[in-house]
């Protein structure tokens, strides 16, 4: 007990948390300690017994190198989606990964900017798209050159197996400086040519139909899958129309040699922005829109289509190589505010990699390469026709735009580059040790081609090396522990350099890469024949010259830009509980503690040291039950709280200001959802509900907005119903 004891003594001096805070965390340490320790004959069994009973184990493949995770020194959480429990509504990768500790998703139902997920607090300040979290498609980059994502193009029915790893991973990847999310497709068992259509329909006009075709069998596994998607969304000017193909092959061309082929197609025609409201409009009116948003006709027009294939070979002496070569196409039409934005992107990578085996030592060379060019054309928004204004709810919005003054036309290229060696040392069956170095050197090139006050045409060159070192230790079959460093990075997006406060084309000179140095310390113990598992991590991570959002005051313009600031810090807890008393029933809790501030950072000649970096919760909290009654009927309940967090770096009105603070945080809140399920032969109904008890809250904010219009409002109480064939 007394080692305990001494560890939360410690961690209340790094994290310099309240006193009734810490003896809470203690109260909790011991109720797991009795937990641990009742029947402990059980967790503490016997050699002979340690054989039948051991740690649950997953084969990964999120670390380059395939491996039981239980041996690995990293916080990897692996979801596993069967397809009789996928019975979600497939409008938001919140449904995935919402169990995940440190990983927040902010759904912000708003299909124009897409989700926002963060991993330990990297990627809450993202604009749109997913940023600081590098994310994989069937081992295919989803993560362009200069660090965006998009997720438009993962069909989350097709999805089986998500593998994350939260923390420093730039000595495998690169530019990631929170973490890897790595996406698989389904494996399918073997069956013949099969079509299995799905329809789903639900509140606010949400309708998905769905047609899959596949076949499977020893060495050939084939996957085509469609859908359409359209919804008039919980508030008005949300309406949205999707289309997406893709496609899935995989060959088992001879015992040395595996070849995979992925495609896929995403069309928008159009995604409704509502933007964001002040806290009294969306308390009050939360399905409402500014009229000048309505006015400027807020929307998006997407085109996307992506090709890649990744080739296994196993040599002569048991070295594995991996060849993978990908393209990706996209357009974009964005009228926002101020702003109409017209983009086209070319972009692509390979990467080779090396994998060998030599007695107790397990290592892997790569080299990373990827590639972007694109052409964006920005004009003056002038507002839609007038006799269009709220009357418009498809693709016409972008016909009825008025363009004004060209303000921005330019071209910008990046070229990344990145090599990476890896070693896993097994040192003894109980303890090994991982040790990852990787170097990346990015090139941006912009070429103005407006030049109308002068030519910003330039380069900059951004190089870091990575660095990661780790031990993990199992002194016990159902017990591990685990500790690390790592040092990581993010590089700003072309966006973000091209979005510049003077109004100039070119780059941002003045913008840099965020820098990131973290120290971890985790484990898990289980109990197998309880059917218990815990998981638990300890963090800190601190960062440098931090990439912060903010917007001028400017009521014509909802433009975002981008600035550095000096240091922060995060302190962080997470944890994931499972227990499965029976194969029909099972329970589960994930919580997340995060103590995320300012070290140094001075804003207007204010140091705002030791405020709180907005859009991140102190406390956030998941569980959830899953029931099967027989082989047909289903229902899990699942249930979400989430503590109060700022919406600004002030974390309030400014200095001397007279505004009330709660105008400036996003208030806590708790939801709950349900999920039923009956199988009817080879078919499948199901039916959910989302926020249970309708309770009034914001998913997410826009931080450092302009107008204190930090919130975007979630939707009540949402039901949706669907039919599948499995």
């Amino acid at each position: 007990m007394q080692p305990f004891i001494q560890f939360v003594k410690t961690y209340k001096m790094l994290t310099k948390i309240s006193k009734s805070k810490v003896r809470t965390l203690q109260s909790l340490g011991y109720v797991l300690l009795i937990v641990f320790m009742y029947g402990s004959n059980t967790v503490w069994a016997s050699a002979a017994d340690s054989i039948r009973y051991e740690l649950p184990e997953t084969m990964v493949t999120a670390t380059r190198v395939e491996r039981v995770d239980s041996k690995l020194p990293y916080a990897i959480s692996v979801v596993e989606i069967d397809e009789f429990a996928a019975i979600e509504p497939n409008s938001s990768i919140e449904e995935i990964l919402r169990d995940v500790p440190g990983i927040m998703v902010d759904n912000r139902n708003n299909l124009s900017q897409g989700d926002r997920i963060s991993s330990r607090g990297l990627g809450v300040r993202a604009q749109f798209g997913v940023r600081g979290v590098k994310v994989l498609l069937d081992d295919i980059p989803l993560t362009t050159a200069d660090g965006q994502t998009q997720l438009n193009n993962v069909d989350l029915s097709q999805v089986g197996r998500v593998e994350v790893v939260r923390g420093p991973v730039a000595a495998l990847y690169g530019n990631a400086s929170g973490g890897l999310i790595s996406i698989k497709t389904r494996s399918l068992k073997d069956h013949k040519f099969r079509i299995a259509p799905r329809m789903t329909i639900g509140s606010y006009g949400f309708q998905r139909l769905q047609l899959q075709l596949s076949q499977a069998d020893s060495n050939t596994r084939s996957i085509f899958n469609t859908y359409s998607s359209n919804s008039d969304g919980y508030r008005r000017h949300s309406y949205a129309q999707q289309y997406g193909v893709s496609i899935f092959h995989s060959r088992t061309v001879s015992r040395n040699l595996i070849a995979r082929v992925m495609a896929n197609v995403f069309d928008g025609p159009f995604m409704y922005n509502p933007s964001s409201l002040d806290f009294s409009t969306s308390k009050d009116s939360p399905k409402s829109v500014r009229s000048y948003v309505l006015k400027q006709g807020a929307a998006k027009k997407i085109r996307q289509f992506q090709i890649g294939n990744v080739v296994n070979y196993i040599s002569a002496d048991s070295s594995v190589y991996q060849l993978t070569a990908y393209v990706l196409r996209r357009s974009l039409l964005n009228p926002i505010p101020g702003r109409i934005i017209d983009l086209n992107r070319l972009s692509g990578g390979f990467r080779v990699s090396r994998q060998a085996v030599w007695n107790n030592l397990t290592y892997i060379t790569g080299l990373d390469t990827e590639w972007q060019d694109d052409e964006r054309i920005e004009s003056r928004n002038l507002g839609l026709i007038e006799d269009k204004v709220g009357n418009v709810k498809d693709e016409a919005v972008f016909s009825s735009l008025r363009y004004g003054e060209r303000q921005l036309y330019q071209e910008e290229n990046v070229l990344g580059v990145g090599v990476f060696s890896s070693l896993n040392i097994d040192i003894n069956p109980n303890l090994s040790a991982s040790i990852s170095t990787r170097f990346d050197r990015s090139g941006y090139h912009v070429v103005d081609r407006l030049q109308i006050d002068g030519d910003d045409s330039g380069n900059r060159h951004l190089g870091q090396w990575s660095r990661f070192l780790g031990l993990n230790y199992g002194p016990h079959s159902q017990l591990r522990f685990y500790v690390n460093y790592g040092t990581s990075f993010q590089n700003p997006t072309t966006t973000e350099l091209s979005n510049r406060v003077d109004g100039k084309g070119g780059f941002n000179p003045d913008l840099n890469a965020e820098r990131v140095n973290s120290l971890e310390l985790g484990g898990g113990v289980a109990d197998i024949r309880r059917n218990w598992h815990v998981d638990w991590s300890v963090y800190r991570m601190k960062m440098e010259d931090m990439l912060v959002p903010f917007q001028t005051d400017n009521a014509d313009s909802e433009e975002t830009y981008f600035r550095n600031v000096g240091v922060a810090l995060n302190r962080g807890i997470e944890w994931i509980i499972k227990y499965k008393p029976t194969r029909y029933f099972g329970l589960q809790y994930a919580y997340t503690y995060s103590n995320f501030e300012f070290v140094d950072y001075t804003l207007s000649q204010v140091q705002l040291s030791g405020n709180r970096v907005p859009g991140l919760p102190p406390h956030r909290m998941y569980a959830s039950a899953k029931y099967y009654l027989n082989s047909k009927f289903y229902v899990s309940i699942d249930w979400e709280a989430v503590s109060r967090y700022y919406a600004n770096d002030y974390n309030g009105p400014l200095v001397n200001g007279s505004d009330e603070e709660y105008n400036y945080f996003n208030k806590d809140y708790r939801r709950t959802d349900l999920r039923l399920s009956y199988s009817l032969g080879k078919g499948q109904i199901f039916v959910g509900i989302n926020n249970v008890f309708n309770v009034r809250y914001n998913g997410s904010i826009v931080p450092n907005a302009f107008g204190n219009r930090f919130f975007e409002p979630a939707a009540g109480r949402v039901l949706f119903l669907g039919l599948k064939r499995n």
